[in-house]
């Protein structure tokens, strides 16, 4: 099934279960909660069925035998047993396979720009799957013994998507810019990146 189909049966259907109760698990259910129903996990772990994550159930599979529910894959280490097990025990034809890819792209300046860039700033904004991208620039900038700042001023408003990534990976620890003095960033040697 392709992924137009999927999205429709989606549509259509309105409740999904997300296969995998693990760290994908976690991250796939604050990716879609918005946007469909998550009636529950399955995961092929008995030893955690009937407990809870994200305040929903951990059923077992055979819930897919009596219901109809579009199924979200997130499982990066079982993926293809599991998509066996969906199409031969369930009858499953197609399924969302949620998967985080961080790429490494090297990064350069425009001719006119200084190369002695003092401070990077990281400038955060929308949801989780972006939060993820921008950590994950913030990490690579880090590791290259950069000076980063992160700037998490787009969450300051009530009307604004959260900022959900520590919800999500609480080890998260980010040096933060002042916002106040963002215009001095702004005027300075300093260079905002916004992804």
């Amino acid at each position: 099934m392709s992924d137009g189909c999927v999205y429709e049966v989606a549509h259509k259907e309105k409740k999904a279960v997300i296969f995998g109760a693990g760290e994908w698990g976690r991250v796939a259910y604050h990716y879609y909660k918005e946007s469909i129903e998550i009636v529950c996990y399955i995961d092929n772990d008995e030893r955690i069925w009937n407990t809870e994550l994200n305040g929903i159930p951990i059923c077992p599979p055979e819930i897919l035998k009596s219901e109809r529910y579009v199924v979200i894959v997130a499982n990066k280490r079982f993926e293809d047993e599991i998509k066996k097990q969906l199409l031969c025990d369930y009858g499953i034809r197609g399924a969302i396979i949620f998967r985080i890819t961080e790429k490494m792209q090297e990064l350069y300046l425009e001719e006119n720009e200084d190369p002695e860039v003092q401070e990077l700033i990281v400038a955060f904004s929308h949801g989780l799957g972006n939060q993820m991208f921008q950590y994950a620039l913030y990490k690579c900038l880090l590791m290259e013994d950069r000076n980063v700042r992160a700037d998490l001023s787009a969450y300051i408003k009530p009307d604004m998507m959260p900022f959900e990534l520590p919800q999500v990976f609480p080890n998260v620890k980010l040096g933060l810019c002042n916002p106040a003095k963002k215009e001095q960033y702004l005027k300075g040697a300093s260079y905002i990146i916004q992804t």
